[in-house]
């Protein structure tokens, strides 16, 4: 769980992304599981959230990008697992 400096550390990381993407005219929402509970990938109550609370948000255009894909040498495969059950397609970062 991120908590402290880690989550600190998370949210300064997060901020400055926001920051960038915002000069280009991109304004994203941002969900942080900071807990291990059925809100962590690769659990899709998140994504439930976030259909629930989209406001006219084309999230049906949406993909997902991230690096535990379940490839030799990755830690997990929860992100691919994530993309696959709320049915988004899915990239690495590469």
């Amino acid at each position: 769980a991120y908590t402290g400096v880690k989550l600190t550390m998370a949210i300064h990381r997060v901020q400055n992304v926001l920051v960038v993407l915002h000069k280009e005219g991109l304004y994203p929402w941002v969900f942080v599981a900071t807990l291990k509970n059925n809100f962590r990938k690769p659990n899709p109550d998140m994504w439930t959230v976030l259909a629930d609370n989209q406001k006219g948000i084309r999230i049906s255009e949406s993909f997902y990008v991230g690096d535990a894909a379940g490839r030799p040498g990755d830690f997990e495969n929860t992100d691919r697992e994530f993309a696959s059950k709320i049915g988004l397609r899915f990239y690495t970062p590469e």
